[in-house]
């Protein structure tokens, strides 16, 4: 347990919050089963439940393993052996036995462990199936369907055995022991409690519908309070009037108000104004962590969208660059010119079929640069002096967003080309510590050059400022980038905690 706690605080409360509240239910029912009205009764059970139940909570916190195998042999020691030797036990020795844990409890746990388990993998499973009505279901809708199913079940229930629930003014007793012994008492009683259900539905999603998406959201609160007040002075009778003529309404119910005679009884409109007070704040409740889901989503696609406009930005700058030497190359019949075609090929296959990506090998991206760099060198042989050292990776499982080294290196063999220097200095040196890359790229800049630069501060071109725009959307708080002028060089410090 402490294990799974200090791995994941978060994944633990997933875990314990669904056994809390099986521990809670089950601690509740017997509670009031056993007719206790005081503090210290309820504290007591709380306790005795608590203990009674500990190797299931153990067993369900277990399931944290990553081998299938574990998990199915913890749950299975915690919640199949385990309640079956506890009720061994008590049929052989019910003097000296007694357990504070029914089968109604075992049921509860068993259940809510399972629904802990399996749901969040379910969901994901649906999240990826593209389905318009999937799309459509909301959460507020299934919480007020299921609590709505769970009454009608528990109705039936009720009605088809003498002993499977006892109602008391203030008192519930259930027991699933026992078997429904009248069918027909049970499907009559399940249409009567369906259609009730079905009307407490229409009154959810008309307040849902209309008074909250129209009323509340387009005129506001004051508006909204307004027409709530119509709706269940209107509402409540109609719905009543259906209710009362069912025969299951001369009973103790346990939703609506029991033996309220006439439509319009007090009791009615309390219990109207009770289901909209209630599902107001959990529709609101949802409403906003869908928007709030729909702005995360679309501000990841505005990042995404930006980041593909930023490396396509990248992408022509190279190629226009490089069959630019191509083509003096070629049109002074030049032998390097197959050298230079070698590399441009090798350089576009890894700009076509791999700076798309979100991420490349590092091995990979340091082999571009060395394309790019013997590109080059045959071009400006003579005019340059150049130091290069990149590390040699050995099946390396580093992984870098692709085009970005490029952009510092290519940007300093512009600088010695456009900046007409009889000889350009220009240094690249690459390290890999741990799991951090450091760049270091300098080369020799004009004087004229330096003047541009306190004049205008953008001088610095679109390749350095897509890179920046680049790192803080990929590597946010994981990247230093620092460039600008150091004496009589331009040096370009890059450094970034790689994956």
């Amino acid at each position: 347990m402490s294990q799974l706690f200090q791995s994941s605080p978060t994944l633990f409360i997933s875990r314990f919050v669904p056994m809390l509240c099986a521990l809670m239910i089950v601690t509740h029912l017997q509670f009031l089963s056993a007719k206790q009205t005081s503090a210290l009764a309820y504290i007591s059970t709380f306790i005795e439940v608590g203990m009674m139940s500990l190797p299931m909570l153990l067993a369900h916190l277990a399931t944290y393993n990553k081998y299938i195998l574990k998990r199915l042999i913890y749950w299975s020691l915690g919640f199949v052996v385990y309640p079956v030797a506890l009720f061994t036990l008590q049929t052989l020795q019910p003097t000296f036995f007694n357990a504070h844990l029914s089968f109604d409890g075992v049921v509860i746990f068993i259940g809510l462990s399972l629904c802990s388990i399996f749901i969040p993998s379910v969901s994901l499973k649906l999240k990826k199936i593209n389905s318009r009505y999937l799309q459509t279901i909301k959460i507020e809708d299934l919480f007020m369907l299921i609590a709505l199913g769970a009454w009608v079940i528990l109705m039936c229930l009720a009605n088809s055995h003498d002993e499977a629930l006892t109602l008391t003014p203030n008192t519930l007793v259930v027991s699933l022991d026992v078997g429904v012994t009248e069918f027909k008492t049970f499907i009559w009683t399940g249409i009567q409690s369906s259609i009730i259900a079905a009307l407490i539905w229409v009154i959810y999603w008309l307040n849902k519908r209309f008074l909250i998406a129209k009323l509340l959201g387009q005129f506001g609160l004051f508006n909204y309070l307004c027409g709530t007040f119509v709706y269940l002075l209107i509402c409540t009778p109609i719905a009543f009037s259906f209710i009362n003529v069912l025969p299951i309404s001369g009973q103790t119910l346990l939703l609506i108000p029991s033996n309220a005679q006439g439509i319009f009884q007090p009791q009615n409109y309390v219990f109207t104004f009770s289901l909209i007070a209630l599902s107001t704040p959990i529709i609101l409740l949802c409403r906003h962590h869908r928007t709030e889901r729909k702005l995360f989503e679309l501000e990841q696609q505005n990042k995404q969208a930006e980041l593909t406009l930023l490396q396509q930005q990248i992408n022509p700058h190279f190629l226009f660059n490089s069959l630019n030497n191509i083509y003096g190359k070629v049109l002074c019949q030049s032998d390097d010119a197959p050298n230079l075609i070698e590399h441009l090929s090798s350089l576009l296959q890894h700009s076509v079929y791999k700076g798309h990506k979100d991420f490349v090998s590092l091995e990979d991206e340091l082999n571009y640069i060395r394309h790019f760099i013997e590109l080059q060198k045959v071009r400006l042989s003579g005019n340059i002096n150049l130091s290069v050292n990149l590390p040699r990776l050995n099946n390396s499982a580093h992984q870098i967003a692709p085009l970005l080294l490029i952009v510092p290196i290519e940007n300093a063999f512009k600088h010695a080309i456009t900046n007409n220097l009889e000889r350009c200095n220009i240094r690249i040196d690459c390290k890999l510590e741990g799991n951090r890359l450091a760049l270091i790229c300098e080369n020799s800049f004009c004087e004229q050059m330096a003047e541009d630069m306190k004049q205008n501060k953008e001088h610095t071109g679109v390749g350095l400022q897509n890179l920046s725009k680049r790192l803080s959307l990929i590597y946010t708080n994981t990247h230093q980038l620092n460039y600008g002028p150091e004496g009589d060089h331009w040096q370009c410090n890059l450094e970034i905690e790689l994956t």
